[in-house]
């Protein structure tokens, strides 16, 4: 019905749709039977909104509530906040009876307590992953981890530390049972203090600004964790945290693969921008804080690629950069976001991060925004 009332699809999302008419420009999403909708005026909302009931009984709520299982607050100053409440307290009741009534101070400040992941357990942890779970304890692991994978979308905070214990899904020790426990715990004091849900929106317009962030491990695979925001003042709307594919041999090769990995989710945005009005005229800033690499990258220092496949991989950003789709630009290890994606952090770098991570404190970059004249004035969900 939409392609036939001369609506568009998307050639990166095949459930987001656009129109163009006199009255202005609007977007839709299908999400089973949410279709969310931003238009560019009223009347165009309007339009929409008669196009789609001449052909369905449909139901219209102006203000956006609820969209596809998530939470949406407008705050009033051009933002919104996501949140999952429902599956949250399914979640805590499910895996932490009683967690109503637990102590604020008992419960930890972070995910994941802060130590390298190389180094060797306490003589108490190894003791507890000596202990072998049965198939129950598996079944149960594999249920909390399922439902922690569906919260990342409004916790990423939680998204590293997730991905560190996702590999116990088919094979779980006690101490596996303890990290994951000191999650759900994590979350829980969070959840209470009201200190959670991911902020998206601002005032600057729709400019796609990203960091990426790599922890090099010289003998094993590094991890990289990346984010993507839409202006400084947004929120991440994208989050990774991945091992890289294999072992490279410095921490400036490590970097190259982050940045690939990076530029694999960011550069086709910029296509998909363009789809909902939204063309990316400038390159699209992404920030790292390496030095080398950004200098070996901006041809500014020469830098010794000796695995093949590296180099492979680097020629993603060269091009980018080349064609000036991105800016490689620094950002200081103090303010870079994405380091919450790659190690477990102590609590006053996490808190610090994760303010920015979740949109409730802006990134700390040099503000080259200029307010997009074409911001959406308003949203529906039918």
């Amino acid at each position: 019905m939409l392609l036939a009332s001369g609506w568009v699809r998307s050639s990166y999302e095949r459930y987001a749709y656009s129109l163009c008419n006199d009255l202005g420009q609007a977007c839709l999403l299908t999400i089973v039977d949410d279709s969310p909708i931003q238009s560019s005026t009223i009347a165009m909302r309007e339009f929409v909104h008669a196009q789609i009931s001449a052909v369905f009984d449909i139901t219209i709520d102006n203000e956006v509530k609820h969209v596809a299982g998530l939470d949406v607050e407008q705050n009033g100053n051009g933002t919104f906040t996501l949140r999952q409440d429902g599956h949250c307290v399914d979640f805590f009741d499910s895996w932490a009876p009683g967690w109503r009534d637990y102590r604020i101070e008992d419960l930890p400040d972070t995910p994941m307590l802060c130590a390298s992941r190389e180094a060797s357990l306490s003589v108490a942890q190894q003791a507890r992953a000596n202990v072998i779970g049965n198939a129950e304890q598996i079944q149960e692991t594999q249920s909390k981890l399922g439902s922690l994978n569906w919260l990342t979308h409004t916790w990423p905070d939680i998204l590293f530390s997730y991905k560190e214990k996702s590999s116990c899904a088919t094979k779980v020790n006690m101490h596996d049972i303890d990290e994951i426990q000191r999650i759900i715990r994590y979350m829980i004091k969070m959840y209470r203090t009201n200190d959670y849900g991911l902020t998206v929106g601002g005032t600057l317009g729709v400019q796609l600004v990203g960091t990426v962030d790599t922890s090099y491990a010289h003998d094993k695979k590094s991890c990289t964790g990346g984010t993507i925001h839409i202006g400084p003042q947004f929120g991440s709307f994208i989050t990774f945290s991945a091992k890289q594919p294999f072992v490279v041999d410095s921490s400036t090769s490590a970097e190259g693969i982050g940045s690939h990995m990076h530029n694999k989710i960011f550069l086709p945005l910029r296509f998909y921008m363009a789809d909902l009005f939204f063309p990316q005229e400038k390159p699209s800033r992404l920030f790292m804080d390496n030095v080398p690499y950004i200098q070996s990258a901006l041809g500014e220092k020469s830098h010794s690629k000796r695995n093949k496949h590296v180099l492979v991989r680097m020629k993603i950003t060269d091009q980018a950069l080349e064609n000036k789709e991105i800016t490689l630009e620094h950002l200081n290890t103090f303010d870079m976001v994405a380091d919450i994606l790659t190690k477990p952090l102590g609590p006053t770098d996490f808190h610090r991060l994760r303010r920015v991570l979740l949109g409730m404190d802006p990134l700390k970059v040099p503000q080259e925004y200029v307010r997009d004249s074409k911001l959406y004035c308003s949203a529906t969900i039918i």
